[in-house]
């Protein structure tokens, strides 16, 4: 089925596919969410933190920003799911779920206009499964808005662009200026928009001259909605770009250093900063702690079919709707992954999904209708299509032929990041997992008691995760850091109440003292993947 089809029916039935691509999603992003990943990252507890303080009012502007610069308008959202279940893994996890199952709900209902049903819906298929999109649908973090947020407006565009109507262009409009209130949309869009425009000045100039009062309305109602987030940059003029300004190796030193250190010319660090970028599909492998699986976004056949893809779209590049893949790609490898340090970032990157899906569904969907072609011109030299039924049922057989590779695809991704991944225990790190545990059995104690960390300087009371999941301990009121050994202990709060004393491996040698001053305490130690034994809690009883 095409893009142009209509009809009750087939509304009926895009309905119902839409609905179960979203269910089906959801589930894969909501089982067993709050074990895996099986710690919680200081990413998702300090936006936590930041949902927290915006419901006791500390944080009073939607259009700001927060920690690590982050628009507090996404924050705002985070909220309500932490009002409903409280301070919990859950909370911060659910509502990237919802998004992540959304995202793939509008790849086929946006797609299926766009691209053709075969197309969008094997893409959705494969989005479902796409083992980067479902570690970050399963984190509390921001990051998951980027696919949704860079879809959402590029699609819009591209029917407007299409059906040439002011209230297609009106909604591409809307949907573009929402994208500025999430953290790498509002960097990345509009250089994809301005290139988009460059690109149908070049190749479409016709259309500009007809359409040119729609999209200039919508440029206007584009700068209406994001007027209030310019106000705040406007007033803070270097918080837009301080995040680019630190990570980026063309605003500091990093190519100075980076050319001493290995003795390679700044033109091949960039080249390899380039191709680190754009492999990431192929064969560059991620290794930041918010994921790191050990292989590229795609696995081997999804890789294949996501170069071809490639290829594809760029002899399809006078077609809007292919050139679009090709800029939001460009865009996002060079600005989001070849000029910042470290490409390449999974997280950075998780808005090129959509994208990537799309190209290997394109190309999917191309191989299987040039097979069956084939066959269909085999059989058409035996006997005439009046004698010979089978090529019609070829040709209905396509779509579930489709559908079932697009399964098989997917169900690689599912087996390797709910088996091989999780088993693994690749995410997070050392410390993640220390602050995760030691938050787990403060928040299990039941009465009030006043703990000591016998951390610093590996882990500080105040780690995000700590205060966020132990909502019993504050800080410097009934939890301590023990700065160095032999440092005064700190007065109880209450002076009856039971203490706990938290101690790293690297310290446990200073228990030998407190013994000594509490002598009938219990001794617990605490297993951990990343490192064993993870702490020890002495407990002493009044």
């Amino acid at each position: 089925a095409g893009a142009k089809n209509a009809g009750p029916a087939f509304n009926r039935r895009a309905l119902l596919v839409t609905s179960g691509l979203f269910l089906v999603a959801l589930l894969l992003r909501v089982i067993g969410l709050t074990s895996h990943p099986f710690t919680m990252n200081g990413v998702e507890a300090s936006l936590g933190l930041d949902a927290v303080a915006i419901g006791n009012g500390l944080i009073r502007n939607p259009f700001a920003t927060a920690w690590l610069t982050n628009p507090t308008l996404p924050i705002y959202l985070q909220r309500l799911p932490i009002s409903l279940f409280g301070q919990t893994v859950f909370a911060v996890r659910i509502l990237p779920a919802i998004l992540g199952a959304l995202t793939v709900a509008l790849t086929y209902s946006l797609g299926r206009r766009i691209w053709g049903e075969a197309v969008a819906l094997v893409a959705a298929i494969l989005l479902t499964g796409a083992h980067v999109h479902l570690q970050y649908s399963r984190l509390g973090m921001s990051n998951i808005w980027d696919p949704l947020m860079l879809l959402l407006p590029l699609g819009l565009l591209a029917l407007a662009h299409r059906r040439g109507q002011r209230e297609g262009w009106l909604l591409a409009g809307l949907a573009s200026g929402l994208s500025f209130y999430f953290f790498t949309s509002s960097r990345l869009l509009p250089i994809m928009l301005l290139l988009l425009f460059v690109y149908l000045l070049y190749f479409d100039l016709a259309s500009v001259r007809r359409q040119w009062q729609h999209m200039l309305a919508a440029a206007a109602l584009t700068l209406v909605v994001i007027w209030p987030q310019l106000v705040y940059y406007n007033a803070n003029p270097t918080i837009f770009m301080e995040r680019a300004n630190s990570l980026g190796i063309l605003q500091n030193d990093w190519l100075v250093t980076e050319t001493g250190r290995t003795g390679l010319s700044a033109q091949t660090l960039l080249q390899q900063q380039l191709a680190q970028a754009a492999l990431a599909f192929n064969s560059s492998l991620d290794t930041t702690t918010t994921y790191n699986p050990g292989i590229p976004f795609f696995r081997f056949w999804p890789a294949v079919l996501f170069g071809l893809g490639l290829g594809l779209a760029l002899f399809r590049l006078r077609e809007l709707r292919y050139a679009l893949l090709l800029i939001w790609l460009a865009v996002m490898v060079l600005f989001a992954g070849a000029l910042l340090v470290s490409p390449p970032d999974s997280h950075r990157l998780v808005g090129l999904l959509p994208a990537g899906c799309i190209l290997a569904a394109t190309a999917l969907v191309w191989f299987v209708q040039k097979l069956a072609a084939a066959w269909q011109k085999r059989e058409d030299d035996a006997e005439t299509r009046e004698t010979n039924p089978a090529g019609g049922r070829l040709q209905r057989a396509l779509l579930p032929i489709l559908v079932a590779l697009a399964v098989l695809l997917a169900a690689g991704d599912l087996l390797f990041y709910f088996g091989t991944y999780r088993n693994s225990y690749r995410f997070g790190d050392r410390n993640t997992e220390i602050a995760y545990g030691i938050a787990n059995y403060l928040q299990s104690l039941d009465e009030p008691q006043t703990a000591y960390l016998y951390g610093p300087p590996t882990i500080y009371a105040d780690f995000p995760t700590i205060p966020f999941l132990a909502t019993n301990f504050q800080v410097n009121i009934n939890l301590f850091n023990v700065l160095e050994p032999g440092a005064a202990l700190s007065e109880p709060l209450l002076p009856d109440s039971p203490l706990v004393f938290l101690y790293l491996p690297e310290r446990i040698d200073e228990l030998a003292n407190i013994q000594a001053t509490y002598p009938n305490g219990n001794l617990l130690t605490f297993e951990g993947h990343l490192s064993n034994p993870l702490f020890f809690a002495y407990e002493v009883e009044p």
